[in-house]
C-alpha cells in the first residue's frame, strides 16, 4: 500500500514539477514601443522605453500560448515636449493613463506569429489582429512587428498643427525582448 501511495505521489509531484507551460517576462531595457504619426508637413514618432510584457510559454512545443502588453501613456517620448504635452492632453491621460493588449489567440508558423486579442486605448476596447516576427537570438526570443491604428476607431481627436490633423492612421512599432533560460 505504502509503494502504491508512493508510486501516486511521485507522478502527481512529476506532472507539477514539470510542467511545460512557462512565465516569460521581458527584458525591459530591451524593449520598447513605438508610434509613428504622419502630419502633411511633417512625420514624427515617440518611443516609449518602460514596456511591461508577460507571456506564457509551452517549453516542449516551444510556442507562446498567451501574451499582455502594458505601457503608460505619459512615456512616449518624441522628444518635443511641447508635442508631448499637447498628446497628453488629447489623449486625456490622467483618465486614460495606459494603453494595453492581451492577446486572445497565437498562431505561429516559420518564425511567423498571428496574433489576435484586445488592445484597450483611449478608454476604448477594439480587437485587432497583426502579424509579427519571432526571432530566437542566444537565450532571447525577439518579438517584434508593426501595426496600425485609426484614431478616430478610438475616439481621439486628432491633433493638428496649423489647424491641420495628422493622418487619422498612425503606425504602432513593438520590440519585446524575452529572456528564455531553462
Amino acid at each position: 500500500m505504502r509503494i502504491i501511495v508512493f508510486f501516486i505521489f511521485a507522478i502527481l509531484m512529476s506532472t507539477l514539477t514539470f510542467s511545460a507551460d512557462k512565465k516569460l517576462v521581458c527584458v525591459k531595457e530591451k524593449s520598447q514601443l513605438t508610434y509613428y504619426m504622419v502630419h502633411p508637413t511633417h512625420s514624427f514618432e515617440g518611443i516609449n522605453k518602460i514596456v511591461v510584457c508577460n507571456a506564457n510559454y509551452n517549453e516542449e512545443t516551444q510556442q507562446f500560448l498567451q501574451v499582455g502588453v502594458a505601457a503608460n501613456v505619459a512615456n512616449f517620448d518624441s522628444e518635443n515636449s511641447n508635442r508631448d504635452s499637447h498628446a497628453m492632453e488629447v489623449l486625456e491621460v490622467l483618465k486614460f493613463p495606459r494603453v494595453t493588449f492581451l492577446s486572445s489567440s497565437i498562431k505561429e508558423e516559420n518564425l511567423k506569429l498571428i496574433i489576435t486579442g484586445i488592445l484597450t486605448f483611449h478608454g476604448v476596447k477594439k480587437e485587432i489582429t497583426f502579424e509579427a516576427k519571432r526571432e530566437n537570438s542566444n537565450n532571447e526570443i525577439i518579438i517584434s512587428g508593426t501595426f496600425p491604428v485609426k484614431l478616430t476607431d478610438y475616439k481621439v481627436e486628432r491633433p493638428s498643427l496649423l489647424m491641420i490633423p495628422v493622418e487619422d492612421e498612425m503606425k504602432i512599432s513593438f520590440n519585446i525582448v524575452f529572456q528564455n533560460s531553462k
